[in-house]
């Protein structure tokens, strides 16, 4: 029998010893991220960490005994070579041989967990967000030390956890802090102290309630150890009553500068960030430039303008063009996080899919591309549990989510399509490198009104990435797209193909090459056919440049002129007539 052993240090550290007294050709194996594994009797595994363990391989393919990933989870197996007995594949079931158990297990994509507040209140229906006991985790879920038991496990898996606190308002409850000695102790004593949700706002301006509030968001992070913070309302603290109409509450604005520093300051690599939709300015600046110190800020502009456009019908969509550009107006004012959160998909608001313009078949093309936007889009991403199922019925706190729903093809295909967004966006540098950099973002195109076309390149780590959507119900052939420099164009992601569901069942050209000759200084010249409501992600390697590109450039250009100085001329004696 083999024996393992653990040493818990600073650092975590396991071992087996392989207690055969032959060799079975084991030797010490990595697999890089992504490397395809072909399973036996199932699909093709390709959205993994790397792994390191022993193992043998047979064809180039490791057969692991034992292994952990790049994460810190290991696992091994137990063994006994030549005694495996291997039952027959059954359907509507996972077949997993033995030495394929490791690499299914270490499989996961997400690096971080939001949890609605977890501070203790009296109401299920508050979500958390009408606080009464701010040291206190709820019972609901079970003890503190159920928590930090859930939080380590988390850590063990490479996961994250960011804690949503509430430091702007608190619940009105007779048992909560609301008039606690009898008189306004931690709200205001004016129209202020009184809430949108009937709730009480908390007093900035005494040391005592800024002190209370810093320590009640310090427990999650010193005792429970999360990696970062979200907080709530932000935008109800900067302002009174989030009416910039009414003036900075710099009571507020002082005391959040206090908080971020001093958080920053003791646990410097966690994430706190800022739920606001105000346009305070340096709201995600550093406390050193006179910032309020948040590390990202909710971009709540971008979300309602994405949602609102892809709820338009179609023929109305050309006068709408410009609220899928206008994010990048602003976008590098701050360091936004793009959200489509729990207050999306509640209240009658309808979730994310049932929002869309359309029947049934064009919400399900057009979901593909609004996350495709979602994910390409400079900025770092947050996601609302069930959004990835395609989730009809509104989220109910009273209730589990639809599971049932992946019973369905296209529901069970957009959680596959989702998961390969999240393995894109991280195996590929140009996408998160450098996004809060403006170098780093170019509009190819963004005047298609009429097409609904959009397209842009991410740039980073030497990379291009070219991203081009159709927003509009019908396809585009030959559709130009006008480049600075010669390239070829590998096809990365196709939001309509087979694989999800899309229009695309055959094999699809998967490489392009522009041509010479552009507009407006864009020399080359690259031509696709674009699906109707479908995206495509493509990756750009340089070619020799063409010399005569910026002739034939000009040539087009001159046509076009002529062209259009006839097409007026034309008109003008029409209209003599």
């Amino acid at each position: 029998m083999c024996t393992a052993a653990t040493y818990q240090t600073k650092d975590f550290y396991m071992g087996r010893t392989l207690d055969y007294e032959f060799s079975y050709g084991e030797e010490i194996t990595i697999t890089p991220r992504y490397y395809p594994f072909h399973f036996k009797h199932g699909a093709v595994l390709e959205d993994h960490y790397a792994m390191i363990g022993m193992a043998h391989v047979a064809e180039n393919y490791p057969l692991y005994y034992e292994g952990a990933n790049e994460k810190g989870l290991a696992m091994a197996g137990l063994n006994f070579v030549g005694n495996a007995a291997y039952g027959h594949p059954m359907d509507d079931k996972d077949n997993i041989a033995v030495f394929e158990l490791i690499p299914w297990l270490l499989e996961h994509h997400f690096t971080h967990v939001e949890l609605l507040p977890l501070a203790e209140h009296p109401f299920d229906g508050s979500w958390g967000y009408q606080t009464t006991g701010y040291f206190s985790v709820t019972s609901r879920y079970g003890t503190p030390a159920q928590f930090a038991g859930f939080v380590n496990a988390c850590h063990r898996m490479g996961i994250g956890v960011i804690m949503d606190f509430v430091p702007v308002h608190f619940a009105a409850n007779a048992d909560a802090l609301a008039k606690f000695d009898g008189t306004y102790l931690y709200e205001y004593d004016s129209d202020v102290g009184q809430s949108e949700w009937g709730t009480c706002n908390f007093n900035y301006y005494r040391r005592e309630v800024c002190s209370f509030l810093s320590s009640a968001a310090g427990l999650w992070m010193d005792v429970y150890h999360c990696d970062g913070i979200r907080m709530d309302a932000i935008s109800r603290a900067l302002y009174w009553q989030g009416d910039p109409n009414r003036g900075v509450n710099q009571g507020a604005v002082n005391f959040l500068r206090s908080l971020n520093h001093g958080l920053n300051e003791r646990w410097p690599t966690g994430i706190y960030m800022a739920e606001d939709s105000t346009n305070f300015l340096k709201v995600t600046a550093p406390t050193r430039y006179e910032g309020v110190g948040f590390d990202y800020k909710w971009d709540m502009g971008w979300m309602h303008d994405t949602l609102d456009y892809f709820a338009t019908p179609f023929g109305e969509r050309p006068g709408c063009y410009g609220k899928l550009l206008f994010s990048m107006h602003y976008f590098y004012n701050e360091l936004y996080l793009l959200a489509l959160s729990h207050d999306e998909v509640v209240h009658g608001k309808k979730t994310i899919i049932d929002k869309l313009w359309g029947s049934y078949a064009e919400k399900c093309a057009q979901l593909r591309t609004l996350y495709f936007y979602m994910y390409t889009h400079p900025g770092k991403k947050l996601n609302f549990m069930g959004n990835e199922l395609a989730h009809f019925r509104e989220w109910d706190e009273k209730r589990e989510l639809d599971w049932n729903l992946l019973e369905y093809p296209f529901h069970d295909a957009f959680q596959k399509y989702f998961a390969a967004l999240s393995r894109i966006y991280a195996s590929e540098p140009a996408l998160y490198d450098g996004e809060y950099n403006p170098d780093c973002f170019e509009w190819v195109a963004n005047e298609s009104c009429a097409e609904g076309v959009y397209a842009w390149l991410r740039k980073g780590r030497g990379q291009n990435l070219l991203c081009v959507m159709n927003t509009q119900d019908h396809a585009h052939k030959k559709f130009p797209l006008y480049l600075k420099f010669p390239c070829s164009a590998e096809l990365v992601l196709d939001t309509e193909a087979g694989t999800w569901g899309g229009v695309h069942k055959a094999h699809r050209k998967q490489s392009f090459h522009t041509t010479d000759g552009g507009v407006f200084g864009r020399d080359y010249t690259l031509t696709l056919d674009l699906p109707a409501m479908g995206s495509y992600l493509l990756r750009l390697s340089p070619e020799a440049p063409n010399p005569d590109a910026a002739r034939l450039s000009a040539n087009r250009a001159l046509a076009q002129k002529r062209k259009a100085a006839k097409a007026a001329k034309a008109a003008a004696e029409v209209s003599d007539k």
